[in-house]
């Protein structure tokens, strides 16, 4: 995939909004299993205390439009590994306060894309 193409077909994931923001945001990811389309659903304790997870340890991806296939495998192989390494160092939590600091702040950017963003993406 390239930079800019991501509005694809197979980068659709479709769930609840609560969901989406909690996945969005590596609370939990889906990793895959030696079965098709069946993903092992891995909470970690930083997602939203106040939604009710499925209780089951397995998701299958289906799609309810046959002109549709579900989501690349190879995507959520990413997001998984992605989230697992956030978990795994300890940067998940900073990495949530920096994205909570940011969203609370005015616009800091320079629309003459002038702004500094080193401090931004700084995460030591």
């Amino acid at each position: 995939m390239m930079l800019g193409d991501v509005n694809r077909e197979d980068n659709i994931l479709m769930m609840v909004s609560v969901f989406h923001e909690d996945f969005g945001k590596f609370h939990f990811v889906l990793e895959p299993t030696t079965v098709q389309n069946r993903y092992r659903l891995k909470k970690f304790p930083t997602r939203s205390q106040f939604v009710v997870y499925p209780t089951d340890e397995f998701i299958t991806l289906t799609s309810n439009d046959p002109r549709f296939g579900v989501a690349n495998p190879e995507f959520l192989a990413l997001h998984a590994t992605i989230g697992n390494i956030l978990h795994a160092s300890g940067r998940a939590k900073l990495i949530e306060k920096l994205l909570g600091d940011f969203e609370d702040a005015d616009p800091i950017l320079a629309k003459d894309g002038s702004t500094d963003v080193s401090n931004l993406l700084s995460v030591s």
